[in-house]
């Protein structure tokens, strides 16, 4: 009985992986992005052939050049993956999924180095697994190339490094600082919760004086800014690039940029994405207790949900302070609520079931990772958004591979869709319609624009939303 246990302990890690893949199937071998992704996909590609650097980072020749919306970290680490396997339309999305296989990874490690230290069950991280990637913002991040992607396996890290340094150990405790560097140089401040770790277990364990968790929590702040103190030191142009975003972006975001018509508007994107895990992990515990042991919630130690739960939520609250507010910007807490769900389950006792059970779960399993790889490879090539947008603008540069820079209408000035997806797909750059020195002119099929525009003559494609016209000399 022991051994077969151990034959099927795989099972739901399969279980896992295959949801996984059905869930972001339908998107991940297909063209088409949302807005954010495409655009830092096309810096990435840029920067791997050459255009831009590492400090200053280029979308086209006229916008974004240089690019001060984030640090570079993330998007330099995406262009290795354009620089080691091409430019193809995929490798974005493959590049995101590689840093989801990294953060499971890591929740594995987590887990058993926190249950090593909660002394409690090790064999189940599959748990806080599938309950992390139940959260519905996870599957659609993974496909649409979002820095948070990079940053998780960062926080993740350096979560990891926290747990082993509650042993005293020194070197954890730095690389847990420079794991934090690597966050923010990832997507910015927002990742840095983490140096709340030292507060919050003081707090719910009290294991060590509060002097000392005060003096670890200076220490993590300080191994965090380490790298910014070389940078300000042996190489100011970096340490600028990083004050330029800081002002840009940061400092701006927080003054002046509205997104969101409230402060509370994450927390309520935070409440959505809790129903489902939350829901399983209410009903599982209910289940247990109607049907199994009635006093089954007496024997539950919270102190571990605790502890996570008050950690993601230190990654919550902070951005309440600016009005630029978007859901996916607390990506990288989902694993702390998908943990503290997880550790009040698995101290429930284990379901006995016969033994063709396991076999038929295994049997669903496998044939579920199955068709979800079948599916996925049947959706190559396809368009899962935008269809019109991306294929115009590669029949134009299909036609006319000559063609570098664009004139636009201006009722396209903020299809910021359509800029990433012509940096892209096609290598283009877009000018305002004035600038003269610009031979082509592309604008919107429509009522107003019909075959003729002054000063321009048409050129003869086969476009869908578009006009292309070629000035008269």
């Amino acid at each position: 009985m022991k051994h077969h246990s151990k034959s099927t302990q795989w099972v739901p890690y399969v279980f896992v992986v295959a949801i996984f893949i059905a869930l972001i199937s339908p998107y991940l071998l297909t063209y088409g992005m949302f807005m954010d992704g495409t655009i830092y996909a096309a810096i990435s590609k840029n920067l791997a052939v050459g255009s831009g650097s590492f400090w200053s980072l280029k979308f086209m020749n006229n916008h974004f050049n240089p690019f001060l919306e984030h640090p570079p970290l993330a998007i330099y680490l995406e262009s290795l993956f354009f620089r080691l396997f091409g430019d193809y339309f995929f490798i974005e999305k493959i590049y995101s999924c590689f840093t989801y296989c990294i953060s499971g990874f890591l929740i594995h490690f987590i887990w058993k180095e926190a249950t090593l230290v909660f002394k409690m069950d090790q064999k189940r991280s599959w748990i806080p697994l599938l309950l992390w990637i139940l959260f519905p913002l996870v599957s659609w991040v993974a496909v649409n190339n979002m820095l948070e992607n990079t940053m998780t396996v960062f926080v993740l890290l350096s979560l990891l490094f926290l747990f082993k340094s509650l042993q005293n150990s020194l070197v954890f405790e730095v690389l847990a600082g420079l794991s934090l560097s690597a966050a923010f140089m990832s997507k910015g401040p927002i990742g840095l919760y983490l140096w709340s770790f030292y507060f919050f277990y003081y707090l719910i364990y009290q294991h060590q004086s509060f002097g000392k968790m005060c003096l670890k929590t200076v220490l993590l702040i300080f191994y965090t800014i380490i790298p910014f103190i070389f940078l300000y030191l042996f190489y100011p142009l970096g340490f600028q690039s990083l004050m330029n975003y800081f002002d840009h972006q940061v400092i701006r975001s927080i003054a002046s940029v509205t997104t969101v018509s409230n402060r509370f508007f994450i927390l309520w994107s935070l409440v959505q994405q809790l129903i489902l895990p939350f829901g399983i992990g209410f009903i599982w515990i209910i289940i247990y207790r109607f049907t199994k042991d009635k006093s089954i919630s007496s024997k539950l130690s919270l102190k571990p949900s605790f502890l996570f739960f008050l950690i993601g939520l230190s990654g919550v609250l902070p951005v309440m302070m600016s009005l630029k507010q978007s859901g996916f910007y607390i990506l990288t807490t989902f694993p702390f609520f998908a943990f503290s769900i997880a550790f009040l389950l698995t101290q429930l006792p284990k379901i006995v079931v016969p033994k063709i059970y396991h076999k038929v779960f295994a049997l669903f399993a496998l044939l579920l990772l199955l068709s979800s790889i079948v599916f996925t490879a049947s959706k190559f090539g396809s368009y899962n958004r935008d269809k019109d947008k991306i294929t115009d603008l590669m029949v134009v540069k299909k036609e006319i591979p000559q063609i570098q820079d664009l004139n636009i209408e201006r009722s396209m000035w903020d299809d910021w869709a359509l800029f990433g997806y012509a940096s892209r797909y096609a290598n283009f750059s877009f000018w305002r319609e004035e600038e003269p020195t610009k031979q082509y002119l592309l604008v919107p099929k429509g009522e107003d624009y019909t075959k003729e525009v002054v000063g321009y003559k048409l050129v003869a494609l086969k476009l869908s939303n578009y006009n292309l016209f070629i000035r008269i000399k």
